[in-house]
């Protein structure tokens, strides 16, 4: 027998570290002021794409991952939602936007 399908969005999550300095981009949706990088993954992108995708929306920075903090799953009854969370590194010294 067929199950049926459960509707699933996927989000990134970015903690880039320079040294003993952690970025923060300011994130007024949803009432939060500063965030960690982060937004859901686009049809057909790797949640990996996503985290350097978004950084570099959100922040103007580019960035090398170097790990994942955190993977985090969170079934509901209409749907689940997955977020990975990965630590990153600048890929250079250009200051975010």
């Amino acid at each position: 027998m067929p199950r049926t399908p459960i509707p699933t969005w996927f989000f990134a999550v970015v903690l880039v570290r320079r040294g003993d300095r952690y970025l923060l981009v300011q994130e007024r949706k949803h009432g939060q002021l500063w965030y960690l990088p982060a937004g859901r993954a686009e049809a057909g992108e790797s949640l990996a794409d996503a985290a350097v995708r978004e950084t570099l929306e959100e922040a103007g920075i580019r960035v090398r991952l170097t790990g994942i903090l955190a993977i985090e799953h969170n079934p509901k009854p209409d749907g689940a939602r997955v977020r990975a969370v990965f630590v990153a590194e600048p890929i250079d010294d250009a200051p975010p936007k």
